[in-house]
């Protein structure tokens, strides 16, 4: 992840991804795994529209939250960078273990301008 965008209070909060295989992986392999936090919004990856930009990770709002709240933001995103880093070893492992070999890279560089294919690729190898 590369920065993002807290919104504000007066629009969505966002976190931007260092690149499309980054953005997917995140999707394929981490987003499962936060849906248990009792997040207040909700968050997803989601694809770039119209080729501008990257994927990135967006929340949107949710019946526990209505409107923005720059502090449930915050608790938001702490509670998911504590759980990023109480799995880091075992999504390090996992990303080893699925993606070692360099001809894999080839895939992964033709697919990096479809991030839809990218997915469906990567969830492939999972």
């Amino acid at each position: 992840m590369t920065g993002g965008c807290d919104g504000h209070g007066r629009h969505e909060p966002q976190v931007y991804f260092a690149s499309s295989y980054a953005a997917a992986w995140f999707k394929i392999a981490v987003q499962d795994r936060l849906a248990s936090l009792p997040l207040h919004y909700k968050w997803e990856v989601v694809e770039p529209g119209d080729s501008q930009g990257s994927a990135k990770l967006r929340a949107s709002l949710s019946a526990a939250a209505d409107r923005w709240s720059l502090k449930l933001i915050q608790q938001d995103v702490l509670a998911i960078g504590d759980e990023l880093r109480r799995q880091a070893e075992s999504l390090r492992a996992e990303r080893r273990n699925r993606f070692k070999h360099r001809s894999m890279l080839a895939g992964a560089e033709r697919l990096q301008h479809d991030f839809a294919a990218l997915c469906e690729w990567m969830g492939g190898l999972l």
